[in-house]
């Protein structure tokens, strides 16, 4: 300070206020210069990050494109059937899609703070994961064509969908955190440009030069700027383009259930267009109320926030109606913003083509059940088909009471199920489960859905079946014995009765179909291995038809399956061999007062019936339960059950009742005996008329009970 005003000493008075002035406008114009220059250099810095921003934006539509590339693949090969060259292209896609996606990841980490790249390259290394994952899907559906297992492909095409899905999600994940990376981006420098515009304020203020500049630099930089917001635009509507154009819908809600504005176009084709303040769940209410009521319910759970995310976004439906009818896929990502959630990624996937592939598998499945059937025991599926039949049209004729209409949807459900048609027994069920919610009989709708699809299951049947003939099966111990007879010189009236006999149907036959059901059950229902015993070799029915009691003695085998046996833990525990045992058996027996009957016998050595469980329900349900013949009288009554759930097998209570009708129609009567822990045996005895040949029949002694005091009584 002393050198300057030694200095000025020296100049005159107005020569020195002059310096000062010149003094003052170098100061000012190096400070304007300086705050010009730093001006300049904050919006070279926009320009380049909002230029970067741009390139980003670039990659991110590039590897939603290349993800489409490496997709199409797998749906062009079934048009072409060119495996190798698709598979080269799936090949070629995938390495363009790891190439950008390592140059994205390499560029993002340079350029970005540690916690935007961080966030970022997490969810491009889920996309990343997500394609490895539709790559491996890609190549076993290549590998499945070249083996020439189409079904296979089907499958594998179904997963590399829903891997590209699951891409697609993630890079949609990765847009989202991309628009929160450039939010903070664009403050802060709105805030650096907030500061420097304030210096430039008071440096104006002293030169108006300064600010002549300063003004003619702002201009040019907020040209440049709109250019970069106008690339910038460009680049959304690329990137909005690619997910216009893809097979899901998009969409996101807040956490009330507002639709954000943006969405997918095809969102609109399935609910149509949204309007203003609307939520999801008044989106889809027209075409689907159920799972709008149940989303709303799952949204208030979510903020009640009283269970884990997770478990509260797996309750949310899994799918619901387009207006059009199409069935949606419907999947909800939760989106944080601040360690909250801010809003919810729906994502929308049509599963008409899904559905339809799966439905042709199970049509296709179920008809190689109905040749292996016919080809194992045509006779017996013949019956099944025949009985099923006159089922189906007394339920669609509404002829029967409420009661009966729950009997026949039982034992259809049963028997379809017993020979692999899974679509009828899942649709009897349904109705079994409709009827016990309304608590009446079926609907006239009911009614006729179940006939149609009756009359569909019956049109493939007609395919397979060839002639009517009849043919009659002889055991080799019947054919030995008419043949001992008539080389020992045995009379022709002898003779004609053995062979008119063999117009009955073999007791063995039905018996061993039943014996077959029970080994499948066990193995499908996890029970411990059974050793199954039949023992009717040679025995006939008595002249009839049987078939609607052996429809019924089904339910007796499922529940001794499924009540019944146990598993191989359970019977180690109580200290049974680890193989269970089933019988079958027929025999003749003779009255004291000299009457002919018929009897069929099952038994198991399995837990046992839970006789206090039955007078539990009996007295619940007001039925009499005083003596055991009371209680055996209980577990054949309509509606009662030990069960507590309802399972596809048992639980309903209206299997043994429809048994117990039929066998009093043949003037039979029911007896059984059972021990908790030791097994159960069940008795089912017919009056015969009396015949000649039937009464010289080697009579069998029936066997005593299981070897210990049982409970036992007769219906």
């Amino acid at each position: 300070m002393k050198l300057i005003a030694s200095v000025l000493a020296k100049f005159p008075g107005q020569a020195r206020v002059y310096l000062l002035l010149a003094a003052f406008n170098l100061l000012s114009s190096g400070a304007g210069v300086m705050l010009c220059q730093q001006l300049l250099n904050g919006i070279h810095t926009s320009v380049r990050t909002n230029a970067a921003w741009a390139e980003r934006l670039d990659a991110f539509a590039g590897l939603a494109k290349t993800a489409g590339d490496a997709d199409a693949p797998g749906n062009d090969v079934f048009k072409d059937h060119d495996v190798p060259t698709q598979r080269r292209r799936e090949a070629e896609a995938k390495a363009r899609f790891d190439a950008d996606l390592v140059a994205l990841r390499t560029e993002i980490t340079a350029h970005l703070p540690p916690d935007s790249a961080q966030s970022l390259v997490g969810s491009l290394e889920k996309a990343s994961v997500a394609l490895a994952a539709m790559h491996g899907q890609s190549q076993s559906l290549f590998d499945a064509l070249d083996r020439g297992d189409d079904r296979g492909a089907g499958e594998h095409m179904a997963d590399m969908d829903q891997a590209f899905a699951e891409v697609t999600a993630r890079l949609a994940d990765a847009r989202v955190v991309a628009a929160a990376c450039q939010e903070k981006a664009f403050a802060e420098q709105e805030r650096s440009a907030l500061r420097t515009q304030l210096l430039q304020y008071l440096v104006a203020a002293l030169m108006l030069l300064v600010i002549a500049a300063a003004t003619i630099y702002g201009v040019r930089i907020a040209l440049r700027f709109e250019r970069s917001q106008t690339d910038l635009s460009r680049k959304n509507r690329d990137m909005r383009l690619v997910f216009d154009n893809v097979a899901q819908g998009f969409l996101t809600i807040q956490p009330t259930g507002q639709l954000a504005p943006e969405h997918s176009r095809i969102v609109e084709t399935w609910f149509g267009s949204p309007g203003d303040k609307v939520t999801f769940s008044q989106l889809i209410a027209p075409s689907d109320p159920h799972a709008a009521t149940w989303f709303d319910v799952g949204l208030a759970e979510i903020e009640a926030d009283l269970l884990p995310i997770e478990l509260t976004l797996d309750q949310l439906p899994k799918r619901v109606k387009a207006r059009d009818g199409r069935p949606l896929g419907l999947e909800v990502q939760p989106v944080y913003a601040g360690g909250r959630i801010s809003q919810f990624l729906v994502v929308l996937s049509d599963l008409t083509q899904v559905e339809a592939r799966a439905e042709a598998e199970e049509v296709q499945r179920e008809a190689m059940a109905i040749f292996e059937r016919v080809m194992k025991d045509r006779e017996g599926f013949l019956e099944f088909f025949a009985e099923a039949s006159a089922l189906v049209e007394r339920f669609a004729g509404a002829k029967a009471s409420a009661v009966e209409d729950a009997r026949i949807l039982h034992t259809l459900k049963g028997n379809c199920g017993i020979y692999g048609q899974t679509s009828l027994a899942n649709t009897c069920h349904a109705l079994e489960d409709r009827m016990e919610e309304s608590g009446g009989g079926p609907s006239e709708t009911d009614r006729a859905f179940l006939q149609v699809k009756w009359g569909a299951f019956a049109a493939r049947v007609s395919e397979m079946l060839g002639s009517d003939q009849v043919h009659i099966g002889l055991a080799d111990e019947e054919y030995e014995d008419i043949l001992r007879l008539v080389v020992s010189g045995g009379s022709r009236q002898e003779i004609a009765e053995r062979v008119r006999s063999w117009r009955n149907e073999s007791a063995h036959v039905r018996l061993s179909r039943l014996a077959s059901q029970a080994a499948s059950l066990a193995e499908r229902l996890g029970r411990c291995a059974v050793e199954v015993r039949v023992e009717a070799r040679t025995a006939r029915l008595p002249a009839g038809d049987w078939r609607a009691v052996f429809g019924t003695l089904v339910h007796v085998v499922r529940n001794a399956v499924d009540h019944g046996l146990e598993t191989p833990e359970e019977r180690a525990e109580a200290g049974k061999p680890p193989t269970g045992a089933m019988s079958f058996r027929t025999c003749n027996q003779v009255t004291l007062d000299e009457a002919d009957e018929f009897v069929l016998e099952i038994s198991d050595d399995g837990r046992g019936i839970d006789w206090a469980a039955v007078e539990r329900k009996a007295r619940a349900l007001g039925i009499p339960a005083e003596r055991q013949e009371d209680l055996v009288a209980a577990l054949f009554t309509d509606g009662l059950s030990t069960r507590d759930e309802v399972s596809e097998l048992s639980g309903r209570g209206v299997g043994l009742g429809a048994l117990k009708e039929q066998v009093e129609l043949r003037g039979g009567r029911i007896e059984v005996e059972s021990q908790r822990g030791l097994g159960t045996k069940m008795r089912f005895v017919f009056p015969v008329e009396r015949d000649p040949f039937i009464a010289s029949v080697t009579r069998l002694t029936v066997q005593p009970p299981l070897g210990h005091t049982a409970r036992a009584a007769a219906v």
